[in-house]
């Protein structure tokens, strides 16, 4: 009960934020950006898929799917968002999810600003949350990811491991954008 009480503040003092920013006429929006079953897609490890990247990965094992993260790379440039890693691979550092996303094709002009907390042990709607009351320069904000986050519903593209971010999932998150 604690912790949602403590989630419910954080919410409301984001949206607030979000929401005064909007009223002073900033436009800035950030996507918060998962990587497992959003841009690194399941593929069944005897497929043809899994094959071919296994080969085109060298031995790194970069699953990225580059239609996944060209498309994220394209919504990033057209609506000019920063991109702050929520997944657990920020535990690997931004420097390291950067080129990861950089290798799997994403526009060296999209800016990878960020990451969530690493040293808080907070449900990710949280470090969602506290990642936008302690950079309070945003004015709306879009999160991929495969996992539901009831708090987030409202601003929330769901993907799944299977497809990761699709055409739909495009649309889904321009329609957030266009809220803001």
């Amino acid at each position: 009960m604690k912790q949602e009480l403590s989630l419910i503040k954080m919410q409301i003092k984001a949206e607030r934020i979000l929401s005064a920013n909007r009223h002073n006429g900033i436009k800035k929006k950030a996507l918060f950006l998962d990587f497992d079953g959003v841009i690194n897609i399941y593929y069944a490890p005897d497929s043809e898929k899994y094959k071919e990247i296994e080969k085109q990965s060298e031995g790194n094992y970069n699953f990225a799917d580059k239609e996944c993260v060209k498309r994220i790379s394209d919504l990033c440039l057209q609506y000019d968002l920063d991109v702050v890693i929520s997944s657990s691979w920020r535990y690997s550092g931004l420097e390291y999810c950067r080129k990861y996303l950089q290798d799997a094709g994403m526009s060296k002009a999209v800016c990878i600003i960020g990451t969530t907390e690493t040293d808080m042990m907070r449900n990710r709607a949280e470090e969602i949350y506290q990642y936008l009351i302690a950079h309070p320069q945003y004015a709306g904000m879009v999160v991929f990811d495969d996992c539901t986050m009831p708090q987030l519903s409202k601003v929330q593209v769901i993907t799944n491991m299977i497809d990761g971010v699709d055409d739909k999932a495009i649309a889904c998150a321009e329609e957030i954008l266009r809220k803001f």
